[in-house]
């Protein structure tokens, strides 16, 4: 891909590094787990055969009918809203029609219409616009009451993914450390965050709105699966761990959790309504509504996957710069810019865990997303073209001159991969850690390091990139299964997590000690087949980007 002008609009950005490997597993044992929907985790065969093979929970609008499977529940399609189609297009989520008959939850039913279905394997099954839904994991039967409750807001850059992803299935993190997983879709693409002038003021962050309708039914409904709905951890990564930033900055949120867990994601600047009016005309004009004598008429009427495929996939590679696709200052669920709501101390205090991976944009400049050469051959004049391309040719200077090539075995492949994990992912999370510590909030900060076994078979380029952590949270996997040292790393990973969502606090005597964060010291837990506790991570990069955008 070419960039044209000084500030492109690059497709593909984050959309590669998050689906071709967070999508990347299939239905195999993991660890000591098979991670299909139903039977995730291995137990006695003789102690299963004696459990009945489904589970009825009645909920507020009836009951649910899930399937036994490994000695635990699994609920994995439970109407939260009611199918936000025909009059309820590009409308706040509204409660499910009530039903008397047991609700079929024993299998999954559609993630929400998207960019490019099955794109890298996410998601695993058919997408519709009449979408949303949620799934609930429960620990083994009859094990606990009143569980912490772990809502994973799924990856895909608000325009791909969804709950029935394999590596998100919640199955043997519920059973493991004993907490209700639930997982949730939400609309994505146009469908869930555009604007458009003759739309006028009543386009809001729907997607947004359907995580919060989402949380709200957890708060009326989860302590029947057994879950604690006074003890909420909202997790996720990338776009999922921008969207927990979201919940931290929206007055909407407030109440709705309790903890959260960012990964990979924060949250410093936002579209404005310009801007995802602008985007919504090129989405018109996409699917041929542009021409059509009621506009309006047609973009209501048009084909979900059509907008959904059709619409330009548009990212901004700038620190702090605003993406088209994410959801915007719609003055209903982000009332202003999020960095400003971090500045001001007026967001939802809760204890955070949130951390980035070492080689987050690898992926993106090896499968050539980005580059207009061949990447492995990028020389330092395609590297200074690019950056000027990103930035003004003032700023690209200082970014070339902070990533030097010649302070990468002078390969330029490797300075743009530092300079954009730096930027995107590395120092924003930095910046939400120092805010929320400065509110007085318990901050855990973590840089995963660790190179999966499967991605150095695939690319040894790759090593920690972007979604390299998340079968280590949930205990799943890639492609292949982990190796034994690896699913150790798992297992500690996901006592942290945990432990986090029952406390606030990761630790206990069963794992290396992971400092609180503070704006002083800055420590951090480096997570890697030995995890470690360090000193601050990337200070002078991250001061360095702070100069190209004001917290």
């Amino acid at each position: 891909m070419t960039c044209g002008s000084r500030r492109p609009r690059l497709a593909w950005l984050a959309l590669a590094a998050l689906a071709v490997l967070a999508s990347c597993s299939d239905d195999k044992p993991s660890t000591d787990a098979a991670v299909d929907a139903g039977s995730e985790v291995g137990t006695d065969a003789a102690s299963d055969s004696k459990l009945p093979e489904t589970c009825t929970v009645m909920t507020k609008s009836g009951p649910v009918e899930g399937k036994v499977s490994s000695g635990h529940c699994a609920f994995l399609d439970i109407p939260y809203a009611a199918p936000p189609v025909g009059n309820l297009r590009w409308k706040p989520p509204e409660p499910p029609a009530p039903w008397t008959s047991p609700h079929d939850a024993t299998k999954f039913g559609p993630s929400c219409s998207q960019y490019q279905a099955n794109f890298a394997g996410v998601p695993t099954g058919p997408v519709d616009e009449d979408c949303l839904t949620l799934a609930v994991w429960t620990p083994p039967l009859g094990t606990t009451k009143k569980a912490p409750v772990m809502v994973s807001l799924h990856i895909g850059v608000f325009i791909n993914g969804g709950k029935s992803g394999a590596v998100l299935n919640g199955a043997p993190l519920a059973v493991k450390q004993g907490v209700v997983v639930v997982g949730i879709n939400y609309r994505l693409g146009p469908l869930g965050q555009m604007a458009h002038p003759k739309l006028g003021n009543e386009m809001v962050n729907f997607g947004l709105l359907d995580q919060q309708a989402a949380l709200s039914w957890v708060k009326d409904n989860i302590a029947a699966f057994g879950g604690d709905p006074d003890n909420v951890t909202i997790f996720g990564s990338s776009a999922g761990g921008i969207s927990v930033c979201h919940h931290i900055v929206s007055p909407k949120s407030k109440g709705l959790f309790h903890r959260a867990i960012a990964q990979s994601g924060s949250c410093l600047t936002a579209p404005t309504r310009a801007d995802a009016e602008a985007y919504g005309q090129r989405v018109s004009k996409a699917v041929g509504c542009d021409t059509a004598a009621d506009e309006v008429a047609c973009l209501r009427a048009a084909s979900a996957q059509d907008l959904a495929i059709k619409a330009p996939a548009e990212l901004l590679l700038q620190y702090g710069a605003e993406h088209a696709l994410w959801p915007f200052v719609d003055g209903v669920t982000l009332l202003e810019q999020p960095k400003d709501t971090l500045a001001s101390g007026n967001f939802n205090k809760v204890p955070l865990l949130t951390g980035s991976n070492a080689n987050e944009a690898t992926i993106v400049v090896a499968e050539e997303f980005l580059v207009p050469q061949p990447p492995r051959t990028l020389d330092a004049a395609g590297y200074t073209a690019l950056l000027e391309n990103l930035f003004s040719p003032a700023d690209a200077a200082k970014v070339v001159a902070q990533y030097d090539p010649a302070s990468f075995g002078n390969e330029p492949i490797e300075a743009l991969a530092a300079a954009m994990t730096d930027s995107i992912f590395t120092c924003p999370t930095r910046r939400l850690a120092r805010a929320m510590a400065g509110a007085g909030q318990p901050v855990y900060l973590y840089h995963f390091a660790h190179t999966p076994a499967v991605l150095a078979a695939l690319d040894a380029f790759y090593r920690a990139t972007n979604g390299a952590e998340v079968p280590f949270v949930y205990g799943t996997q890639l492609l292949t299964p982990p190796t034994q040292d690896e699913r150790k790393l798992s297992d500690t990973m996901m006592g942290y997590w945990a432990r986090f969502a029952k406390t606030g606090d990761p630790n206990d005597t069963s794992a290396t000690t992971w400092p609180k964060y503070s704006e002083t010291d800055e420590k951090h837990l480096e997570l890697t087949l030995t995890p470690a506790a360090k000193g601050a991570l990337k200070q002078a990069e991250c001061n360095f980007w702070q100069g190209f955008s004001e917290l």
